[in-house]
């Protein structure tokens, strides 16, 4: 290759790469190239040099091109933390999927409604749906989780329907036990927001539990739509207070800033938008 080539490949100028080979060359005591004013050419000694030098980065450039065929090709165990519900009802159905698509990675799944601690637990992903508070961890939002005041027709026949957030208060409401915000409820109306305590019969950190309770007329609850949709269309829960926003919600995929570069962590995450990120869960 010309020096000015070799110095445009390099960003490097022609003296400086002159400056190099004649270092080089002291160091070798051997002169490398035939130089003339307009021309360098190897001389029989500089040629196998570059051959025998040229062999190791030759092998190191195959190691590179090996590691990123490797990165591109995902493998090995990828842990992942998921609330119960969200788990069961939408993530288990789709996991197949994410596993014929990538048949080198091991997926190591673990539902809890516990707030496990993300690093402590060797999580490479953790699913939290909250209103996430800030952190040194990395999130993703997924997408956002619509959220249902509803109660069973045969409850709302003895006790009346609210029409306004304080009506809750005259209400058995059965809550859940692990949002921010404990057990208050924020509603919004044209008139702005209304936090309620509700006074519960029933707190559960498992929302189909609640879901379940509602259907049996045990109270007021509230319940993300992912949930409670099914009940909804049935009518066996009817929902109330439709005028109000409840706090809005979103499904996020968190991990530690360690964990940023794995194409594992990444590629689940944009599986996860693939499955969840246009529509409300």
């Amino acid at each position: 290759m010309p020096v000015a080539a070799a110095g445009r490949q390099l960003r490097l100028s022609r003296s400086a790469i002159s400056k190099y080979v004649a270092d080089l060359e002291q160091s070798l005591g051997v002169q490398l190239l035939n130089r003339t004013t307009r021309h360098a050419s190897p001389k029989e000694r500089g040629q196998m040099y570059f051959e025998r030098a040229f062999a190791p980065l030759s092998e190191l450039d195959a190691a590179d091109q090996a590691v990123a065929q490797a990165q591109a090709t995902p493998s090995g165990l990828l842990r992942i933390n998921a609330p119960m519900s969200f788990g069961t009802l939408r993530l288990g159905p789709v996991l197949g999927d994410f596993l014929e698509r990538y048949p080198e990675v091991k997926l190591q799944l673990v539902l809890s409604d516990d707030l496990l601690d993300p690093v402590q637990d060797g999580f490479d992903v953790t699913l939290r749906i909250a209103e996430l508070e800030s952190s040194s961890l990395i999130a993703h939002k997924i997408t956002p989780i619509d959220r249902a005041v509803c109660a069973s027709a045969d409850y709302l026949a003895s006790h009346g329907t609210p029409l306004h957030p304080r009506d809750l208060r005259k209400h058995a409401s059965l809550t859940y036990g692990f949002l921010l915000t404990g057990n208050q409820w924020k509603l919004t109306g044209a008139r702005g927001d209304h936090w309620i305590q509700p006074t519960w019969s029933l707190c559960v950190n498992n929302t189909e539990m609640l879901r379940d309770a509602a259907i049996r007329g045990c109270g007021i609850a509230l319940i993300p739509t992912f949930i409670a949709g099914e009940a909804l269309d049935k009518g066996t829960l009817r929902a109330v207070l439709q005028d109000y926003r409840t706090l809005p919600l979103a499904l996020y995929a968190i991990y530690p800033p360690t964990r940023h570069l794995s194409v594992k962590v990444r590629l689940f995450i944009d599986f996860l938008v693939e499955h969840f990120g246009l529509d409300a869960a």
